[in-house]
């Protein structure tokens, strides 16, 4: 999937970099510890009617994914090349 990214530029600085790849990957990991302490502890119908502290993660938890999808898309050369990388669109 690089072969499709930019050269120069800070986004594709930070899809390449590992560094970025292994907070991602710790993000994941603290989303699905997450998910499970959520769903046995939260019997709010809506996230609107959860508590704060429950809202405010998982409002964490969006903004980061979705800034991490935005810099991998700003990574690309052309905006059409982020269909080829399957895990892009598996994020979608």
């Amino acid at each position: 999937v690089e072969e499709f990214y930019k050269l120069p530029g800070w986004a594709q600085m930070l899809a390449r970099s590992q560094a970025t790849e292994n907070v991602t990957l710790f993000v994941i990991t603290l989303n699905a510890m997450w998910l499970c302490y959520d769903a046995d502890t939260n019997t709010a119908p809506t996230l609107a009617s959860a508590a704060l502290g429950v809202q405010v993660v998982e409002n964490v938890f969006c903004s980061f994914f979705t800034a991490e999808l935005t810099v991998r898309f700003l990574a690309f050369r052309n905006a059409r090349d982020c269909l080829r990388d399957n895990w892009f669109r598996f994020d979608l």
